[in-house]
């Protein structure tokens, strides 16, 4: 159709030129205008922006739409001021916001603060709300319309307020999530709400992750929990197809763990907190699940599709942490996805809607190491290294085209220190068929080049049929293509030929993990 489309254009603007007429320059310019409309939906094909953000959406530098995120296993201090890390069993006065939006979640009273329960879920933290002491913390100000809202946690006690921006949507604008059944969800703009209603029991101790969206209208309304609907219409909610809501920037705090901060307290457990100021395409709201579902060890409701990931069973080592990926749904691409070191750019892969390629790790802090190299070839057993952390990969073709990727390993943004060096070829990209093993290289017609660039190794033109199971970064000369180096203080000696021999050039480590997914929306 398009290369139709395009034939009679190149026809018409040789016609333009040849009898010189301001008809068909006219006409040129009509057909110009409407080449950008018929082109405009691809748009939904390109994305916008890098991203850090949780399964690689948004980004944490407060640019974009991600306006808060609250994880408990990051910033999580004892005082309101945010300087001293809590401890297992310690009042959380700091609930710190990893959106870079600094809309911090505290409380300066320590009767009234949450809990840290280290280690609760899948060796995750998280903050117990004591419904019985009005528990709450309240954020920065926040700006939101349109809304996509993730929350993990479990409810153990009596119906409260999870979550409520502004002080009452009874009589303010806002939108809340309550553990309870009537009105579980709702949305106030101005003179229009919009209830649901998500029925008996909906949340109990079984942990689960709930996804809240809304895009402006009542129609558009829905809550999901473990990806499965299950939104009903409040008797007192509006939620009338026929009027639109009102679209209204609500710019005020959130209120977690009670109305207000101190009405209809909530009682139970809650990991993570994630509100984007838009309603998300369908394809992020995957990554972003499968992200949550893997990191809290929450399986997607048996009615559910959209588990693309299966390196987080027990079978497959446990690779829970880090979740990111690339994929394409709904006729949107979401082309580049980094995590924890580990980098994917598409190249020519996603061509149907369900192609997906998720990968995740298992070691929270990376260092070099020499254990399970490869044997033969370059690698000769004395200036070999590779990285601890590696990823596992899982490949979903819907289309069965398979393709290429970019496969690059960010040194910084896996913990390292240091940049490569050196002949690029000397790094090498290394995969095992399970979690442990030795591993071997992937080359051949598997891998079209490897550069270096920055602080970045990167595999390019990697087949997508060769992706699978497990895979990190190896060098075969370490000294001068290191994984990791960074010279701790030196003991310098001189030499008789003026040379300084250094004595301690060490490698160091670091935690740390950083998400970038260009991500679009459709416009």
């Amino acid at each position: 159709m398009n290369g139709e489309r395009k034939h009679k254009d190149n026809r018409l603007f040789r016609g333009a030129a040849k009898f010189g007429s301001k008809m068909y320059l006219l006409a040129l310019f009509g057909l110009l205008v409407l080449s950008l409309l018929w082109f405009a939906p691809q748009k939904a094909f390109t994305l916008a922006a890098a991203g850090n953000g949780p399964g690689g959406v948004g980004v944490t530098d407060g640019s974009s739409t991600l306006e808060l995120w609250l994880r408990a296993d990051r910033g999580v201090f004892s005082q309101d001021n945010c300087t001293t890390q809590a401890a297992n069993g310690n009042s959380v006065g700091c609930w710190q916001d990893q959106s870079g939006n600094g809309a911090h979640a505290t409380n300066t009273n320590n009767l009234n603060q949450p809990t840290l329960n280290a280690g609760s879920l899948n060796n995750q933290s998280a903050l117990f709300f004591n419904g019985l002491q009005t528990d709450a913390l309240v954020s920065g100000a926040i700006t939101l319309d349109q809304f996509t809202i993730f929350s993990v946690f479990n409810s153990t006690g009596a119906d409260g307020f999870v979550y409520e921006q502004g002080s009452n949507t009874g009589t303010n604008n806002g939108n809340n999530l309550f553990s309870g059944t009537e009105c579980s969800a709702y949305i106030k703009r101005d003179a229009t709400t919009s209830g649901l209603s998500l029925g008996a029991g909906w949340i109990n101790s079984t942990y689960a992750f709930v996804t809240n969206g809304y895009s402006g209208s009542h129609s558009s309304h829905s809550v999901s929990k473990n990806d499965l609907p299950i939104s009903a219409n409040c008797t007192y909610g509006t939620n009338d197809p026929v009027n639109p809501m009102t679209p209204v920037n609500v710019n005020d705090v959130v209120y977690i763990g009670a109305r207000g901060g101190s009405n209809l307290p909530f009682t139970g457990n809650l990991t993570e907190l994630i509100f984007f100021r838009e309603s998300l395409p369908d394809v992020q709201k995957i990554l972003v699940e499968n992200y949550l579902s893997s990191k809290y060890n929450i399986a997607f409701d048996v009615a559910s599709t959209n588990d693309h990931y299966d390196g987080d069973t027990p079978a497959n080592g446990d690779f829970d942490l880090d979740v990111a990926g690339i994929g394409r749904f709904g006729g949107v691409s979401h082309t580049v996805a980094q995590a924890a070191g580990m980098v994917v750019v598409n190249g020519t892969f996603l061509n149907a809607d369900g192609d997906w390629l998720l990968f995740g790790h298992n070691v929270a802090t990376n260092i070099n190491t020499t254990a399970d190299l490869p044997t033969g070839g370059g690698w000769d057993g004395i200036n070999d290294q590779r990285w601890l952390r590696s990823f596992y990969f899982d490949r979903t073709d819907a289309g069965t085209a398979g393709g290429t990727v970019d496969v690059i390993f960010d040194f910084s943004d896996g913990g390292m220190t240091g940049s490569p060096a050196g002949t690029a070829t000397n790094y090498r990209l290394l995969t095992r068929a399970g979690a442990t093993g030795t591993f071997a290289e992937i080359a051949g017609v598997c891998v079209t080049g490897t550069s270096i660039a920055g602080d970045r190794v990167t595999f390019s033109g990697v087949d997508v049929t060769c992706l699978g199971s497990n895979f990190t970064l190896g060098t075969i000369d370490v000294v001068n293509s290191p994984t990791a180096v960074s010279l701790q203080p030196i003991v310098a000696t001189p030499q008789t030929n003026g040379l300084l021999i250094f004595a301690a050039c060490v490698l160091t480590l670091g935690i740390g993990s950083l998400w970038v997914c260009l991500r679009h929306r459709p416009e």
